[in-house]
C-alpha cells in the first residue's frame, strides 16, 4: 500500500492522471501521444509509441526508487519492467 501511495503521488506530481476505473493505471499525453503506466504489486508496465519517452520514465523511476537490476522485455511499442 505504501508503494502504491508513493508511486501514485510521484506520477501525479509528474502530470499523470489516475484512471477512474483502475487506480493502478495512470495516463499522460507526452509529445501528443498517450503514455500509460500500470502496475500490480511491484510489476510495472510503461507504454508509449516513443522509445525515448519510455527510457526517460525508466530512468526517472529507477532513480526515484533505487532500482539497479531491471529485466526489460520489449515487443512492439512497449517495455515491461520487473524489479
Amino acid at each position: 500500500m505504501l508503494f502504491w501511495k508513493d508511486l501514485t503521488k510521484s506520477l501525479t506530481d509528474w502530470g499523470f492522471i489516475v484512471n477512474p476505473y483502475d487506480r493502478c493505471v495512470m495516463n499522460k499525453v507526452i509529445d501528443g501521444k498517450q503514455c500509460t503506466v500500470l502496475w500490480h504489486v511491484d510489476d510495472i508496465k510503461i507504454s508509449h509509441v516513443s522509445e525515448n519517452v519510455i527510457t526517460s520514465m525508466i530512468e526517472y523511476l529507477s532513480e526515484k526508487y533505487g532500482w539497479k537490476h531491471l529485466s526489460l522485455s520489449q515487443g512492439g511499442k512497449f517495455i515491461v519492467i520487473w524489479e
